[in-house]
């Protein structure tokens, strides 16, 4: 799972796990072994770790998280690398996440390509990061930067990096002879000065303001959620504490988390996620049916359900019409969704030309005639089983016979709504959650 070789000096050490080179037990064992094997050969000066395929590290392999980890664990493969005094360099394409950037700050320096990506994304599992980040991420970022690169599990594009501290230079060309090249360079400086162990945290105002305005957000943002929580007490404990106190104190927290039904539910959400785009039968072969294509969409109410579906519809690239019997409610629900679309492109999550495009797919209609060429129709009408089966008998009719009809019911039968068709094959539920432009469950 790791590659070794040395080139005009210098060791080569080659992350391989496809497709992201995850951290998984045999890729951390090879780092740990081919670390020592470049650290006691006279004949080797420097350290160059990179990953194979144009990939750095996405990060630890989450499959290990429920079965126990087994290997030396990250802290164990720095705390060797701290003491070495040969540079090692990370030398960065594609991404450094989670795990992989853990890696990276327990070398002496990062080198990275324009296009690469770092990040701490486990947040988003639950998680604090649990191999040093917490702790390292302060010392080269600054303590605000660290916070909201952990609290967020945002990836930051190498350029930022560079100029956060993270990243010492910005290269182009072959990754491995650009690594080559820096690590060279480096030989004659003592690698105790540049180690992220012994540099102290960059703090911008007073440490205890910093901390109580990070707990403050992270409680108003992601309210409920622990991970954030925890992310700021162990990134603060950077700043507070010593650095072995504070690793494990990171390790304390990360464990804690592991076993929390958060985490656990955020985890089966991830793969459930990724599995379900693979389209698998339970032996592991693949189904033969070939997704239907949705070219064009209607959706049938044009209330807070129905506006929210319209625009979860459009700002996927979907164009929709969005149908009711009322102009006056037609028009009200319309307004709605240019105020949302406009309030996206406050928030920086969307551009004005974007939003432009979105209202430019989107058909308004009182006519429920105009749904006779779209390939899937949505109801979001109230919760009554007469007035559906009167709209789906009418779909049935208008509609092509390939046209799928949904209903976002989240209490009636659909076996109900279903006999009003003669599709009965071809009627779904899909009941979506508000605001449902923005939940991500369906």
């Amino acid at each position: 799972m790791t590659e070794y070789s040395v080139r005009d000096g210098v060791a080569i050490i080659k992350l391989d796990n496809p497709p992201v080179n995850a951290l998984g037990s045999k890729v951390r064992s090879g780092l740990d072994k081919h670390l020592k094997q470049a650290n006691h050969d006279s004949e080797v000066t420097a350290v160059v770790i990179v990953g194979k395929g144009g990939k750095f590290c996405a990060g630890a392999d989450i499959k290990e998280f429920g079965g126990g980890a087994k290997g030396p664990w990250i802290t164990d493969i720095g705390d060797y690398c701290d003491k070495m005094r040969k540079p090692v360099v990370a030398a960065i394409e594609g991404m450094a996440l989670g795990g992989g950037l853990e890696v990276a700050l327990f070398c002496h320096y990062r080198i990275a390509v324009k296009t690469a990506r770092v990040g701490q994304p486990e947040v988003q599992i639950g998680l604090i990061p649990g191999g040093g980040g917490t702790i390292r991420l302060p010392k080269a970022a600054g303590l605000k930067n660290a916070l909201d690169i952990i609290t967020t599990g945002n990836h930051v594009p190498a350029e930022k990096a560079l100029k956060m501290g993270i990243i010492d230079q910005i290269v182009s060309g072959d990754i491995i002879e650009e690594g080559i090249k820096f690590a060279k360079s480096k030989i004659h400086i003592d690698t105790s000065i540049v180690c992220l162990r012994n540099k102290h945290v960059k703090v911008d105002g007073d440490v205890d303001k910093v901390a109580e305005a990070a707990m403050t957000k992270v409680k108003s943002k992601y309210r409920g959620a622990i991970a954030p929580i925890f992310c700021v007490r162990s990134v603060m404990n950077s700043a507070r504490l010593p650095y072995q106190r504070g690793i494990d104190l990171e390790h304390e927290y990360f464990r804690d988390l592991q076993t929390s039904s958060q985490s656990q539910a955020m985890r089966y959400a991830f793969f459930a996620e990724r599995a379900i785009t693979k389209w698998q039968l339970p032996s592991g072969g693949n189904y033969r049916t070939k997704p239907l294509p949705v070219r064009s969409a209607g959706v049938i109410g044009a209330g807070t359900m129905g506006g929210g579906i319209a625009l979860c519809l459009v700002t996927s690239g979907i164009p929709c019409i969005l149908v009711e019997q009322s102009k006056e409610f037609l028009d009200k629900g319309m307004e709605i969704i240019k105020t949302q679309l406009m309030g996206t492109v406050r928030l920086g999550k969307m551009t004005a030309d974007q939003a432009k495009q979105c209202m430019g797919i989107l058909r308004s209609s009182v006519n429920i005639d105009d749904l006779k060429d779209v390939d899937l129709v949505i109801e979001a009408v109230f919760e009554d089983l007469k007035l559906k089966r009167e709209i789906f008998e009418k779909l049935d009719r208008i509609c092509k016979p390939s046209t799928i009809l949904c209903t976002n019911t989240s209490t009636l039968d659909i076996d109900s709504i279903a006999t009003a068709t003669k599709r009965q094959d071809k009627v779904v539920g899909t009941h979506f959650f508000a605001p449902s432009y923005i939940m991500k469950l369906l």
